[in-house]
């Protein structure tokens, strides 16, 4: 999942999200008993706080590009501006095959290098580089 967090909003959102045929309301996604759940444990049991948090999440992953928005559909008993559906494009890019590994640390030679202080700088001296910070 795009968002790193531990929270079980984020994934319980992902996986209606995902399944869901058609872009849903922040109160669509209330009438959801996992959503629900998940809501009301991570924000607190007044419904009505849970739903405002519930948006604040969905318009961060919107942020995130995780989500995309669209205009909410006519509906007498929601007052959403917005409905959200899962960002197919972006899902696909972030499971691009895993970046190799890196190659194994050299064992046995350290760098050797000196440093030499002054009173307005100092040098650090490496085999094939060197570095002096001075002050302004």
């Amino acid at each position: 999942m795009p968002i790193r967090s531990m929270n079980e909003i984020y994934q319980v959102v992902e996986k209606v999200l995902k399944k869901a045929s058609e872009p849903m309301t922040c109160t669509a996604l209330m009438d959801e008993a996992d959503v629900r759940k998940a809501a009301t444990h991570e924000f607190g049991a007044d419904l009505q706080v849970a739903t405002n948090k519930l948006s604040d999440v969905l318009g961060f992953m919107w942020r995130r590009d995780v989500l995309r928005r669209h205009p909410a559909p006519p509906d007498s008993k929601a007052r959403a501006r917005y409905a959200y559906s899962w960002n197919k494009a972006v899902a696909k890019a972030t499971e691009a095959p895993a970046t190799p590994p890196l190659p194994p640390a050299t064992k046995g030679k350290k760098p050797v290098f000196t440093i030499t202080e002054s009173t307005d700088a100092v040098t650090i001296d490496f085999e094939h580089v060197t570095l002096i910070v001075k002050r302004k």
